[in-house]
């Protein structure tokens, strides 16, 4: 298995990839907080590889209640 740090060293391509790892560290700093606009909300990380790369990484995912339906 990889080191965190070669996790991290690794994003899922695009754009994404820096604002996802600042809420990664700031999600394990912070006992499964994080501020800004993901402030309250529930959120866990997914661990995952690619399937043609074999690469592991690790992606937040956050969920927030919509309007009542």
């Amino acid at each position: 298995m990889d080191t965190l740090e070669e996790i991290m060293a690794n994003p899922a391509p695009g754009g994404a990839s820096d604002f996802n790892t600042k809420i990664v560290e700031e999600f394990r700093a912070n006992e499964g907080r994080v501020g800004g606009p993901l402030a309250g909300a529930a959120m866990i990380l997914i661990h995952h590889i690619g399937a043609k790369s074999g690469i592991e990484r690790v992606s937040p995912l956050a969920c927030s209640p919509q309007g009542g339906a």
